[in-house]
């Protein structure tokens, strides 16, 4: 792997720019990043992607495109080495390996072997693994397979499963994400084979967007409040979103009251709000963005 560049703070996300083989059109995107406010020692974040490009190609996300393939087990584990060894192997309260920058990770099995490795090249942290997904029909083996590891590796809360699911409406979800996934009731139903008493629970991500039905009522009556949480973001201003037109129900620049909220705590759910901070978008962090403006300037 060569780093070719990076960008960004140390208060907020260090975008590194990655060739992984020789050819310039293997670049990927990689993350160190902390929550604002919240010193490393305390909390973590190394953000990793898992294919060149996307094959999902979501309509607001720039990852898309361009799509060559997966990253080995090896090409996976070599950002979170660089960023560990960039740091010293330096000690902190809780360490999160997300995986959920550039790629669809259900359609990578290298995930998997690079979950089995991934305690042994954090120490002497013990890392919180997350897999973001739009859990395609077509990796749905490797969910069943990850649900496995995620037991014998990393129990007592230190594996989270996150589903992008944007939309109530099954039709709207297929045009955001236009990949063949699990419905709305087929999560509901893996969630309650997957989930244990000791897991966390499972995370339903809506990023808002306007004209994007989020029905809370639906999501109450299909969803376990026990076993599944639900996260609120907003839509990031990446090129392809202002491109399809789509527009994020929430600004990053103040506080909004947000009914979908208490709608849901009403039905038992904790719902948490991710507005995230605007030195994020000043930078282009958005996934996809880097190696997008990369090949434009070399171009």
């Amino acid at each position: 792997m060569e780093v070719l560049a990076k960008k960004g703070t140390e208060q907020n996300a260090i975008i590194y720019l990655a060739r992984m083989r020789a050819s310039q059109k293997h670049l990927v995107e990689f993350v160190d990043s902390v929550e604002p406010g919240v010193p490393r020692e305390k909390k973590w974040c190394i953000n990793v992607s898992t294919q060149f490009g996307c094959p999902v190609n979501c309509k607001f996300c720039d990852a898309g495109g361009n799509y060559l393939g997966n990253l080995t087990k090896s090409e996976i584990l070599s950002q979170v080495k660089y960023v560990m060894e960039a740091r010293n192997y330096m000690r902190t309260e809780k360490l999160k390996i997300h995986y959920a920058r550039m790629g669809e990770p259900l359609l990578n099995s290298a995930v998997l072997a690079s979950l089995v490795e991934l305690p042994g090249i954090c120490k002497p942290n013990t890392p919180m693994a997350c897999i973001a997904t739009t859990a395609p029909v077509a990796g749905f083996s490797n969910l069943v397979k990850i649900a496995e590891i995620k037991d014998s590796l990393f129990p007592d809360g230190f594996f989270q499963l996150q589903f992008s699911v944007n939309s109530t409406d099954e039709q709207v979800r297929n045009e955001l994400m236009p990949v063949k996934k699990l419905t709305l009731k087929e999560l509901a139903d893996f969630g309650e084979r997957y989930w244990k008493q000791s897991d966390r629970k499972i995370v339903l991500n809506f990023a808002l967007a306007k004209n994007v039905p989020v029905d809370p009522d639906i999501i109450g009556h299909i969803f376990n409040p026990d076993k599944f949480v639900v996260k609120i973001t907003p839509v990031n201003p990446t090129e392809n979103a202002m491109k399809n037109g789509i527009d994020s129900m929430l600004s990053y620049e103040k506080e909004q009251k947000i009914p979908l909220v208490s709608a849901l705590r009403n039905y038992g759910f904790e719902v948490i709000v991710s507005i995230g901070a605007q030195e994020e978008i000043e930078i282009g962090s958005n996934c996809g963005q880097y190696v997008k403006y990369w090949n434009v300037s070399q171009n």
